[in-house]
């Protein structure tokens, strides 16, 4: 008797700003998959002014690009506790000093409530320029962009990647929205896994699966990643 030979995996396309892009693709080779690292968005500080920071209570860290591209102003923010969404967000804080006082395992939306219910009322969100809609609720949000997120020209690559069935990831709302301009119909061959709902229905329709991870994190992504790209043999 034959012995059953493995199918190929399918490739998984990771879109992200470098460095995360990179980080992602190690974790998923670590999981046996086919990854290629290739950026659609880059990532740049941009001019920004330190404000006074008697009046806040605290520092809300959304993405670790932040701590990254923040540049020298961030010392002066020190004195603020860091209430931060993910490991990642969080470890890049530690790494400049800050005290991380929280780590969401959600959004921004659901830590920022949850810094509500602690009775902090006033909120620097330490943000990008193009960035996600946060209800401040019965808090005051001042937003603080110090970095910028771009797009950016697809590499040669990319084009006989996407030809053929391929599975690729969406960590935000930008990222779907530059798949459903870039993918052309028809592209029922592809499989696109977004980190949240919101996410995924910024993607539009067309595509041949449309999976939304479990949790809003690079590793529940992954997850799902590593049960679509190893197909079963026939």
């Amino acid at each position: 008797m034959a012995p059953i030979l493995s199918a190929p995996s399918l490739p998984l396309l990771i879109i992200r700003p470098q460095p995360v892009a990179e980080q992602s693709c190690q974790r998923a080779q670590a999981l046996g998959l086919d990854a290629h690292s290739l950026p659609l968005f880059a990532a740049q500080a941009i001019r920004w002014a330190v404000p006074d920071i008697a009046p806040y209570d605290a520092l809300l860290v959304t993405s670790a690009q932040a701590m990254r591209l923040g540049g020298a102003g961030l010392q002066q923010l020190l004195p603020l506790p860091v209430y931060a969404v993910g490991a990642a967000s969080a470890d890049a804080a530690r790494a400049k000093g800050f005290r991380v006082e929280q780590v969401g395992d959600s959004d921004g939306q659901t830590l920022l409530g949850e810094m509500q219910t602690k009775g902090i009322r006033t909120i620097l969100w330490l943000n990008g320029r193009d960035h996600s809609v946060l209800d401040g609720g019965l808090a005051q949000l001042h937003r603080l962009p110090c970095y910028a997120v771009d797009r950016i020209a697809p590499p040669p690559q990319w084009h006989d990647l996407v030809k053929n069935e391929a599975v690729l990831m969406a960590h935000s709302t930008r990222a779907a929205e530059y798949l459903n301009d870039l993918v052309p119909s028809p592209r029922d061959h592809l499989t696109l896994i977004a980190i949240s709902s919101k996410v995924a229905a910024a993607a539009g329709a067309g595509w041949g699966q449309m999976l939304v991870a479990d949790h809003p994190t690079d590793a529940a992504m992954l997850a799902v990643a590593a049960k679509l790209c190893h197909k079963q043999p026939h």
